[in-house]
């Protein structure tokens, strides 16, 4: 058997953020490859992170764990959890946390 489950969901994101030579950062969060962004400072860097996490959530659901495979080669990643998928799930955007924490 199957359901499918809609939930709103309080979750932490761990995100990977780097500073880039001449200033700026960019970042991603760890188990989520391709959903990357970049600012040029840590506050504009958590608005813009919110806005990739929705645009990538939003999307990739339709994805296969080949596409996924796929995507995370061509960024050098070499592991992707295998929990990941399928993703069987409804993500409404309005559930993201207006701002991020800083970890």
């Amino acid at each position: 058997m199957q359901i499918i489950l809609t939930a709103t969901l309080t979750v932490s994101i761990p995100i990977d953020v780097h500073p880039i030579e001449g200033g700026g950062f960019w970042g991603e969060p760890t188990n989520l490859p391709g959903c990357v962004t970049q600012a040029d400072t840590l506050e504009e860097f958590k608005v813009s992170m919110i806005e990739a996490l929705k645009d990538h959530l939003e999307a990739t659901p339709g994805m296969t764990e080949k596409e996924h495979r796929e995507l995370a080669a061509l960024q050098g990643i070499e592991f992707i959890p295998d929990r990941s998928y399928p993703r069987l799930y409804t993500f409404d955007p309005s559930d993201l946390p207006d701002d991020l924490e800083e970890c």
